[in-house]
């Protein structure tokens, strides 16, 4: 009978599992840096502040017309921040925003409760309109149609350009 040392199996097992999280780490900071190093999509026409004019989380339509303070996105390439109230306290999402194709788009949370993980969606630009469907979650798929149903997980944003001057909420 083989005599074993629990406590050389357990630090064995932690040393192994701290190898495989210095992988993870590693991996999630060498695409960041593929990331942050790609040049922006300067033929994306989105930059300005973009109001928000319908809004739809997990099938639940959010009254954008009651709330006192004006929910927006204000876009600079491919930063691009959400602005909303949560109980009468201003609020701000920031995202990296990378166009995948001329459909899709991934959004990297750089702040709050998802910070870091990377949101898969769809959009349609006409004009002054643009509509986005995203993901709550990192691990959902990409959405493929412009719909937020109950369980889904779904943002649906329909925002407009502001022209010139206006500030938003106005």
């Amino acid at each position: 009978m083989l005599h074993r040392k629990p406590w050389k199996d357990r630090r064995m097992r932690f040393a192994a599992g701290k190898g495989l999280s210095a992988l993870g780490v590693a991996l999630l900071l060498l695409s960041a840096r593929f990331m942050l190093a790609a040049e922006p999509d300067k033929s994306w026409p989105t930059d300005g502040r973009w109001n928000v004019e319908r809004m739809v989380s997990d099938g639940i339509e959010i009254p954008i017309a009651k709330s006192p303070t004006p929910t927006f996105f204000e876009i600079d390439g491919e930063r691009w921040n959400w602005v909303f109230s949560v109980s009468g306290k201003k609020v701000t999402a920031e995202f990296r925003v990378a166009r995948v194709d001329e459909a899709a788009l991934n959004a990297v949370q750089l702040n709050g409760a998802y910070q870091g993980q990377t949101c898969a969606g769809i959009y349609r630009l006409e004009g002054d309109l643009l509509t986005l469907c995203l993901c709550e979650r990192q691990s959902d798929p990409r959405p493929t149609k412009f719909e937020s149903k109950p369980g889904s997980r779904r943002y649906l944003f329909v925002v407009r350009r502001l022209a010139g001057s206006e500030e938003a909420g106005e």
